[in-house]
């Protein structure tokens, strides 16, 4: 796996667990808490991918990615959320999200979600138990 730079943003809490997670195999280069530290970050460092944590989404953290999406479409993007509605999932991946993993299942998903879309894929978090789902871009 290979990115040579990962921006985080979302509760800082939280960040700094998913930020463990990763440590060991990818460096976070920055983290930050808002849209326009985001968009200040994604300017400055120019990210392979942004790891976005929401939580029940609210319009600060939809309003993230849709700017994050729109601005720079070429950084890709997972959403870490303990949000499971069908219909916020579907709405992040037409926007272009490539990721969506459910918080309580970031120990065990978030680093494979990283790895397939670094390659250019795209990771679903598990429902109820099943194996995440990997899909490849067409």
């Amino acid at each position: 796996m290979k990115a040579s730079c990962v921006l985080m943003a979302g509760n800082q809490t939280m960040l700094g667990s998913l930020k463990s997670l990763l440590e060991p195999h990818i460096e976070v280069s920055a983290m930050t808490d808002n849209v326009l530290s985001l968009v200040d970050a994604v300017v400055a460092l120019e990210p392979d991918l942004a790891i976005v944590q929401m939580t029940i989404p609210n319009r600060e953290q939809m309003n993230m990615t849709r700017v994050l999406k729109s601005r720079f479409p070429e950084v890709k993007m997972i959403v870490v959320s303990d949000h499971n509605d069908s219909v916020d999932l579907c709405d992040l991946l037409n926007k272009g999200v490539q990721g969506y993993v459910f918080q309580h299942d970031a120990k065990t998903e978030l680093l494979p979600a990283v790895e397939e879309v670094l390659r250019g894929g795209i990771y679903v978090s598990s429902i109820e138990g099943q194996e995440g789902e990997h899909l490849a871009n067409p």
